[in-house]
């Protein structure tokens, strides 16, 4: 269906309870208005360890804000210190259609809200006329939170409606969390009216921080005071019908989160909210005998398992995912053992990952990587698509698909028979941004379970695992390389090419030891470049190096560049060495001498320059057995200093 509505909802821990029922009553109304749903979440809600929060949080830099339609944020649960209000700051300034969030109303957003003053009567109501307390504290949250003042404020309204005063005293500031129960309960025990009958909680974990505070100094619950909760989940409190709490309609809030953003969007007939439905729960802390807590018995399923009848699931000793994925060799077959996972991802329509074009960072520096958002391109290099199934083909690697970061992922804009909902998750290793994945479902109002997340955190491992091997590898590339110039550098001479005075010391030597084993002749040249002190103070160093980079051409010319049996030096300013085993008599020097010169000749005719360019050769050939480098040198010094004496009379006294 074409022209479908796009909703985003930026949420935290999807798995947990109550995110589930309020994503349940999102996209089951979503679904009834054909719109889609596109989830951006992050696994964790609190920022415990900071930098790992900051990785998970980049995810809803993500957003596209040309692209969407509205927007559902769900504030409380993305606790880093101060993202909320940066996210619905950006989204203010940034988004031109509609946006709600969910039970937070001090911001200039239409928000979908609890019905808190009817749940806190409630609670005020059971112990007034149920157990006849007259005299009942209060603890609410951090002060100055919305939700804490809120809720104080409903807990003065239902004092006031049945009646009763609330003395000094009485009501107590805490944090919705298990950390102020102590102080709490000792200022109500050192207060002029000393503990008060009873104590309602804005949260259950603080109403079961009171309980352990109660159980150390020996008060007890509920005979000498009853305590009571808000927001009854096996989450909060952790033990179900423990605590006497109120149940919020979680679902119906979200439900109507979506009818606020359908109403927006269309101008003629409103659809109607729907209205929630709080309920008592109760639980041991009030003295009132439970609910009857029914036990839910659901069969092992072996679906998808590696081992039938041994494997019991994700959680199985027997899944390797970490060992697989991290032990694989390179980037591809790494995705492709992550694929042979998603078989624990049931009942997806597709699920695909995508990485920033620079998340390997940079191998040279560690301190240099990305923490902040995603890169213009993206490499889409993942995805396993139901339909795909049939044939076979269980997903498909890519490392060469570039998606833009605007874009997301291509497969959310598609239009479809029926509509999805879209889970974005970050991938990540503590704050060091590698990319997304996301997860569709089709036309199902469900959200991941917990498997998901550990699933995605040995992911991130794995991708931490690969990128160090990777980069490791590179390292190594370079570092053999550099290696090699080095060894290159150290032999070679950096004009002519040829090797040096190291590298004849190398392996000379080493020739000559193989002619010796052949009972092969070495044949020497020592040649010295005619006038070059003359050449240098006219034109110029220079035109010096030139000229000794042209004797050394003609020099190596004669050589094979494959014939290991010759080798060419320079070993001193203008001094160039020829060496050569073999069965190699006199007169093959004479003729190898005759084509150095020829060679010089042709260049002399050819350049242009002012100069010649002439070499003086010595030359000398002995068999190797017995025989001294130096001596052979010796010889051919000799006979190359009558060359050279012969050239200066010819030439520089005529």
């Amino acid at each position: 269906m074409a022209g479908r509505k796009k909703i985003a909802v930026l949420t935290a821990q999807v798995e947990s309870v109550y995110q589930k029922e309020l994503l349940e009553g999102i996209l089951e109304t979503a679904f009834t208005f054909q719109m889609e749903v596109v989830v951006f979440a992050t696994f964790v809600r609190d920022g415990v360890w900071e930098s790992f929060h900051k990785g998970e949080c980049n995810i809803y830099d993500l957003l596209s804000f040309e692209k969407l339609d509205g927007i559902i944020m769900v504030p409380d649960s993305i606790r880093m210190d101060g993202k909320a209000d940066e996210i619905m700051k950006e989204v203010r300034e940034k988004f031109v259609g509609p946006v709600v969030t969910i039970d937070y109303p001090d911001y200039p957003f239409q928000t979908s809200e609890f019905d808190v003053s009817k749940a806190i009567h409630s609670i005020i109501e059971h112990l007034v006329r149920v157990h006849n307390k007259k005299d009942i504290a209060f603890m609410t949250g951090h002060k100055g939170h919305p939700h804490a003042e809120a809720r104080l404020k409903a807990y003065r309204s239902a004092m006031s409606h049945f009646g009763l005063s609330i003395p000094e005293n009485r009501e107590f500031y805490g944090d919705f969390w298990y950390f102020e129960g102590e102080h709490v309960l000792d200022a109500m025990i050192q207060s002029e009216q000393g503990l008060p009958e009873a104590i309602a909680c804005g949260s259950d974990p603080m109403g079961l921080s009171i309980y352990e505070a109660c159980k150390s100094r020996g008060i007890r619950v509920p005979e000498d005071l009853i305590i009571t909760g808000y927001d009854a989940t096996e989450e909060s409190s952790n033990q179900p019908y423990f605590l006497t709490s109120i149940k919020l309609d979680v679902k119906t809030v979200g439900k109507n989160a979506v009818c606020m953003l359908q109403n927006q969007f269309q101008n003629s007939t409103k659809v109607e909210l729907f209205s929630s439905f709080e309920r008592l729960t109760i639980g041991h802390t009030c003295g009132c005998t439970p609910e009857e807590v029914k036990i839910k018995e659901t069969p092992l399923d072996f679906s998808g398992s590696l081992y039938a009848g041994n494997n019991l699931g994700f959680y199985s000793g027997y899944n390797f995912m970490l060992e697989d994925t991290i032990g694989a060799p390179h980037l591809t077959e790494c995705l492709w053992k992550i694929d042979y996972y998603t078989q624990f991802l049931k009942d997806i329509e597709s699920f695909h990952i995508c990485l920033c074009s620079d998340w390997r960072g940079n191998p040279q520096d560690e301190t240099n990587y990305r923490k902040d958002g995603y890169s213009q391109n993206i490499l889409w290099v993942y995805d396993k698509k139901k339909n795909r199934i049939q044939d076979g083909t269980e997903g498909w690697v890519d490392l060469n698909r570039i998606v833009d970061r605007e874009e997301i992922l291509p497969v959310l804009w598609d239009e479809r028979e029926k509509p999805s909902v879209f889970y974005i998750t970050p991938i990540h290793f503590m704050d060091r941004c590698f990319g997304y994945t996301v997860l569709e479902y089709s036309n199902q109002p469900v959200s991941y379970e917990r498997e998901y997340s550990s699933f995605m955190r040995n992911t991130n491992n794995a991708f931490e695992a690969m990128r160090r091997q990777m980069n490791l590898q590179d390292m190594n590339v370079k570092l053999s390389q550099m290696y090699r110039l080095m060894e290159i550098s150290a032999v070679k001479d950096s004009l002519t090419g040829l090797y040096n005075r190291n590298g004849f010391n190398i392996y000379a030597p080493e020739l000559i030891e193989k002619a010796k084993l052949r009972g092969h002749y070495v044949l020497v040249f020592l040649a010295d470049v005619n006038n070059l002190k003359k050449i240098n103070d006219m034109y110029g160093h220079a035109e010096g190096d030139n000229a000794i980079k042209q004797a050394a051409k003609a020099i190596s010319g004669i050589t094979d560049s494959k014939d290991t049996s010759t080798l060419c030096f320079r070993i001193g300013g203008d001094e160039l060495v020829y060496l050569q085993i073999g069965e190699i008599m006199e007169f093959d020097a004479e003729a190898l001498k005759l084509k150095i010169k020829k060679y010089l000749e042709e260049y002399n005719r050819s350049s242009g320059k002012a100069y010649q360019v002439m070499v003086s050769i010595g030359s000398s050939v002995g068999q190797a057995e017995g025989l001294h480098i130096d001596n052979l040198l010796q010889i051919a010094d000799q006979k190359m200093y009558m060359e050279k004496t012969w050239y200066k009379n010819m030439y520089l006294n005529s």
